[in-house]
């Protein structure tokens, strides 16, 4: 699962009511990159026959 939060003071709240969820807080940019490296081009397109 993902969570998207509009600022770090948001992300910080939620983790504070959610103390026994996994996982950490991702600045955009470094999970952009991230995303990129688990799932390459997955979503881009192709062109027919490939």
């Amino acid at each position: 699962m993902l969570n998207f939060f509009r600022s770090e003071d948001h992300a910080r709240n939620w983790r504070r009511t959610q103390p026994d969820e996994p996982g950490v807080a991702t600045p955009l940019a470094q999970a952009f990159v991230l995303g990129k490296r688990l799932f390459g081009d997955v979503l881009s397109p192709r062109a027919p026959g490939q």
